[in-house]
């Protein structure tokens, strides 16, 4: 990619031409997005981005000029000529272009790219050709999202000389993604500078956590199609409802609108983009977006905002530098804590880092739990400033020994379900285990779960063992397929409505490992919740460490076509979870002081202060003192009051291992029949 706007790389082309021939260790100037200009060495930028179209060509008198074909386009102005000319050059340039015009609602082009056996796992390669062919004229975007052949782009389909290749004619291609070359866009010169004035002591001011992104049901567990890119496409979305300028209640009643937003998840995405830099105040009780993030947010670059969070936050390009081949969350985790002492960060701050990274096309997801760095994230590992690591010592709060070892047992089983999930949602005989696999998964959320199964019967029946004003029933159709999406004809909905008559449920869902656009509509006609099994799987994750209780989860079946405040939840209850532990850390450092005065209290004043500083969403009064209240009684035994104040009264691990005997009770009461 050449900087500037993404459907105007045609022009800033020329504006590279026109500087041609330049001598090896010579600069070119480039027009970036914005207006500015900066000069970059023509080296780095040629091999990186204008040789393997075979743009510009270099001599053996290390020259550096336009190839024959960028020259005559560039003297003729046949832009037809030059699509030829990268059709030839680069994978997957006029068959994108065919499948739009064979295909204009079929926008999953990482699916597309599989089937030419290219190993994409980010849009960045696609925006990279959608860019070419709007800049030549040959497609047109109307909307967010429409792609559109233009009459000169079927006039290039329809050539004769022109060859396209098929999905059949492709040999299989198992060369690793390692084996080419990196691409990285320049950076913007506003983020060059940044980077070339940072210096490790300014590594202070980089937050650890990022927060909640606002990202709704396509966010979650699902692959994005071609117009979407999940964790940027979030950020997008809701940076449009802000405009011009907008209130804060201006801002949350078109989220609500438009997302269906409560009003404790909009003050967490507020502060999460915030902080990110992405929204600002610009004048009394109304906020814009700065003009230097409208530009960072542009599709095409989502480098350059990766750059722009790793100057804002921690962890960011170190987590690139500490992926060696293949490695899981978990374990870049213990990394952030052990080697950088970033002991707040989690599971789910590791996750939104690297779908950035993934999507920039600087790591690719191999399964739900391992990811592998590529060739553009090593070089940008290489690139930015990275602090050293300090190899700091575990926080006092924790024994990440004992710790470790409840979790992996209780993350054991889970492991084994996620794999017979995944495996029998994508066959087309192994029903029955589907059903059983369900079965499993919705015990593990706290259900009374039946496997029934057969003729005339739900797959799988839901009871909830408490009191009658808190029961409800819900009936779970499993739903297979070797294609991996369910289509029009897989799901009899009569048949599914008779099923809840039935078994007198309240509540009907559909499992499946996707859902065609058609089942979707029909699903939320009947009032149906549909839930993938990426979802479904995320959900069973979430619940190991933040469970919700079963009237809690009531909401995943209330709202049939949108399952977003479920996971909402889940991220409120990740959070208190995270307040209690820092509470118990603080209080544990403040009995660790020798002031002797103090006697090792806090007020509650002080201890609310601290927290507000250092969390995201800041926790209220009212949670704080729920919070004190549980650590008080004489079950937990951890912290004793005095007035207004507060101390820790015994040691972090032993006040775990109290919750964790208290667990382990718990786990060993069998639940009864359903009534």
């Amino acid at each position: 990619m050449i900087p500037g706007k993404s459907d105007d790389q045609a022009n800033s082309l020329r504006r590279v031409v026109e500087q041609l021939p330049l001598t090896s260790g010579q600069d070119v100037t480039l027009t970036f997005m914005g207006g500015e200009v900066r000069s970059v060495p023509c080296d780095v930028f040629f091999t990186r981005q204008l040789t393997r179209g075979g743009m510009v060509v270099r001599s053996s008198a290390d020259t550096w000029d336009a190839s024959p074909a960028t020259r005559f386009w560039f003297e003729t102005g046949d832009d037809i000529f030059f699509a030829r000319h990268l059709h030839a050059n680069v994978k997957l340039f006029g068959e994108l272009l065919e499948h739009i015009r064979r295909e204009p609602d079929d926008n999953d082009f990482l699916k597309l790219a599989q089937r030419f056996n290219l190993s994409w796992t980010s849009l960045d390669q696609v925006r990279r050709r959608l860019s070419w062919l709007q800049a030549l004229g040959l497609l047109e975007r109307w909307g967010n999202s429409k792609l559109v052949v233009t009459d000169l782009g079927i006039r290039f389909l329809s050539e004769v000389e022109l060859e396209l290749a098929t999905p059949e004619s492709v040999a299989q291609d198992f060369s690793s993604s390692d084996d080419e070359a990196a691409d990285l866009p320049e950076p913007q010169p506003f983020l060059a500078a940044a980077l070339a004035n940072y210096h490790s002591e300014g590594s202070a001011e980089r937050k650890v956590l990022i927060g909640y992104i606002p990202k709704g049901r396509k966010g979650v567990g699902r692959p994005s199609n071609g117009t979407q890119s999940g964790t940027f496409d979030a950020v997008r979305n809701y940076l449009e409802l802000i405009g011009a300028g907008a209130s804060p209640d201006e801002i949350f009643n078109r989220a609500e609108d438009a997302f269906g937003q409560k009003k404790s998840s909009f003050s967490q995405s507020m502060n999460t983009l915030r902080n990110m830099g992405v929204v600002d105040m610009v004048s009394f009780n109304r906020f814009g977006v700065p003009s230097n993030m409208k530009i960072l947010l542009q599709p095409g670059n989502e480098v350059d905002f990766v750059r722009h969070l790793h100057l804002r936050y921690s962890f960011i390009g170190e987590l690139l530098a500490a992926i060696d081949d293949s490695v899981s969350a978990s374990h870049l985790i213990t990394v952030a804590k052990s080697d950088f002492g970033l002991v707040q960060m989690n599971d789910a701050e590791i996750r939104t880092r690297l779908s950035f990274l993934s999507e920039a096309g600087l790591v690719e997801r191999i399964d739900w739990f391992r990811y592998r760095i590529t060739t553009n994230g090593r070089a940008l590992a290489i690139e930015l400033p990275l602090d050293v690591p300090r190899k700091s010592t575990p926080s006092p709060a924790k024994d990440s020994k004992d710790l470790d070892s409840n979790v992996a047992l209780t993350s054991a089983p889970l492991t084994e379900l996620i794999t017979d999930l995944r495996k029998c949602a994508n066959a087309s005989d192994a029903s029955a285990q589907f059903e059983n696999a369900l079965m499993r998964a919705f015990e593990l959320l706290g259900f009374n779960a039946q496997h029934l199964g057969g003729k005339g019967q739900t797959d799988v029946l839901l009871t909830i063992d408490l009191s009658p004003a808190d029961r409800y029933r819900a009936i779970v159709d499993a739903k297979a397929s070797a294609s991996g999406v369910i289509g029009d004809n897989a799901v009899a909905f009569d048949a599914i409505k008779d099923h809840l008559k039935k078994h007198k449920a309240d509540y009907a869902a559909i499992v499946g490992p996707e859902f065609a656009p058609r089942v979707k509509e029909w699903a939320a006609n009947h009032k149906i919740t549909l839930i993938t099994v990426e979802e479904l799987i995320r959900l069973l994750e979430l619940h190991l460490t933040a469970p919700l209780t079963l009237p809690q989860l009531r909401v995943l079946f209330e709202n049939p076509d949108d399952i977003t405040p479920v996971f909402d939840s889940y991220s409120s209850a990740g959070a208190a979870i995270d307040i209690l532990t820092r509470i118990v850390n603080v209080l544990y450092q403040e009995a660790n002081d020798d002031d002797p005065m103090a006697e090792g209290y806090i007020s509650t004043e002080n201890l609310h202060f601290t927290l507000r500083k250092d969390v995201v969403p800041r926790p209220s009064r009212a949670f704080l003192d729920d919070c004190l209240t549980f650590l008080t009684s004489s079950l937990v035994g951890a912290v004793k009051m005095n007035g207004d104040k507060c101390k820790l009264i015994d040691a972090p691990t032993n006040i775990e291992r109290r919750l964790i005997g208290l667990s382990a009770s718990l786990g060993s009461l069998s639940l009864g029949d359903d009534g």
